[in-house]
């Protein structure tokens, strides 16, 4: 890792301090508080298995 991080460019160093900054940072998340009680509805209807599965 060190070594990519020795020949980056600025541009580069510059993105990754971004990501580092934001990790772990929800209000940066793309998906929206709906989406994630949506995927939580449809984890718990599998669950429960109200909805079909493939594998």
């Amino acid at each position: 890792m060190l070594k990519y991080v020795d020949e980056a460019d600025e541009r580069l160093l510059e993105m990754m301090l971004s990501l580092a900054e934001n990790y772990g940072d929800k209000s940066s998340s793309v998906l929206t508080e709906e989406d994630y009680q949506q995927m939580d509805q449809r984890r718990l209807d599998h669950q429960n298995e109200k909805s079909e599965s493939y594998s």
